[in-house]
């Protein structure tokens, strides 16, 4: 709300979506009782699945650092983070279906 409010009084808002971080989407899925037991029914806790999701996203989304160098990229991570991501996509789509 905080960043939304801002926004407005500057005319820069476009719609609360657009304020929405990375922690509000995960704060949402987390009070998702059917997401987290389809989490679980992936081998996944919804906290070991979302672990450290920021600051991945950090890491890989900034345009200034080599993916070959950061800590989070390297294969045996690489592989650790698409099964969590996997697990977390698509138990939001079978939510989404069911």
């Amino acid at each position: 709300m905080k960043v939304a409010q801002d926004l407005q009084s500057k005319d820069k808002f476009i719609d609360y979506i657009s304020c929405t971080s990375l922690t509000d989407i995960l704060a949402l899925c987390s009070s998702v009782g059917p997401y987290k037991k389809l989490l679980r029914d992936k081998g996944h806790s919804f906290r070991k699945a979302t672990k450290g999701l920021g600051d991945f996203r950090n890491e890989v989304m900034h345009p200034s650092r080599k993916a070959t160098v950061l800590k989070n990229a390297r294969p045996a991570k690489l592989v650790g983070w698409e099964d969590r991501l996997d697990a977390l996509i698509s138990a939001a789509e079978e939510l989404k279906v069911g």
